[in-house]
């Protein structure tokens, strides 16, 4: 959703584009579909851009590690993801009062749909997000970064289930929502300690590791037609291995969101997904079985780890109709057997 800025807003963006020698930028606008950054709209030299301003959540160290991630995918012509300009300093980070700053270019086609309303994600969309979301994972396989990145894996999140699991449900207050939760908390523990001893079993924490989104969604990404144009949102960037996109790829583009059915997932969506990422990541170093069953963890680990990030949200935002998203992330690990939509 795109609105006007007022002008003190207005303000603050020239300013910050002095650093960029741009002067005079046409139709600033905001986007306020994102629930981390400010995102900044503007035409220059009738091209358009996209001035972002990162999360006070955000460390210094994290960002430089995403933008390495989009420097070498620029590099390896990539064509999905934006190019991230320095300023006048040759600095690809600008600081203005204590909040950092990054300037990059506007992707072609627009958001049609979003981990919330897939009302508008047909059948030909759901394929080539998978394919897109498999040429990633291919061309990011070699990166390689001297920065440090200490982003928790799915492994680290099954591993410490419990202790994380109490952190943030012990932090709701009294709702709806934490209600849910609360129903269903035995349930949920029980099929963490499975999938931690079905990873260990399986020599989960010994997958290769290479840079994963972690956040491929449908409002992750832009289209044109029905074709995927654009792959944004790296906040979430780290390290872990191949499946943990694969399966945050399925979680939010193959359920019910709404109704008396949210957070089921639809199998024949996800078969078909998962042909078309097939058939554009070529072969697999596992069998189908073997690839079925880290898929099956993959997914517990992915939506637990949703369902830890929704808590922390929900603490500070159970105003009504809030809960929906909790009950959703509760009925994904509680209503659906992974094994059978997988087989």
């Amino acid at each position: 959703m795109i609105k006007e800025v007022d002008i003190k807003t207005t303000e603050l963006v020239l300013e910050i584009l002095k650093e960029y020698d741009i002067s005079n930028p046409k139709n600033i606008k905001q986007n306020i579909l994102g629930y981390v950054n400010k995102i900044y709209i503007f035409e220059h030299n009738n091209q358009k851009y996209i001035l972002r301003e990162s999360s006070n959540q955000k460390t210094l160290e994290h960002l430089k590690f995403e933008i390495e991630v989009l420097k070498y995918l620029n590099k390896q012509n990539f064509h999905l993801t934006p190019n991230i300009y320095p300023n006048k300093h040759n600095k690809h980070i600008t600081i203005f009062e204590d909040k950092f700053y990054t300037l990059q270019n506007l992707l072609p086609g627009e958001t049609k749909a979003c981990w919330n309303d897939l009302s508008n994600f047909n059948i030909e969309m759901l394929k080539t997000f998978f394919q897109a979301s498999a040429e990633f994972t291919k061309k990011v396989k070699n990166f390689s970064s001297t920065l440090k990145n200490n982003e928790l894996t799915l492994f680290d999140y099954i591993n410490n289930h419990q202790e994380l699991f109490y952190e943030y449900f012990n932090q709701i207050p009294n709702s709806i929502g934490k209600s849910y939760i609360e129903n269903e908390k035995e349930n949920i523990i029980k099929l963490l300690q499975e999938t931690k001893e079905e990873m260990l079993n399986n020599e989960y924490q010994k997958l290769a590791k290479q840079i994963v989104h972690y956040d491929i969604h449908p409002g992750n990404v832009n289209f044109s037609d029905n074709n995927v144009t654009g792959l944004f949102d790296f906040d979430w960037v780290r390290f872990d291995n191949r499946y943990t996109d694969l399966a945050a790829t399925i979680a939010q583009s193959c359920w019910e969101y709404g109704g008396q059915k949210t957070g089921i997932y639809n199998k024949k969506r996800i078969q078909l997904g998962l042909q078309h990422y097939r058939g554009a990541f070529g072969n697999s170093q596992h069998t189908l079985e073997k690839e079925h069953t880290f898929l099956v963890l993959s997914m517990h680990a992915y939506l637990f780890f949703q369902l830890i990030w929704t808590m922390d949200w929900y603490k500070e935002n159970n105003q009504p109709g809030d809960e929906l998203v909790v009950k959703t992330l509760v009925n994904t690990l509680t209503k659906n057997n992974f094994k059978d939509l997988f087989s």
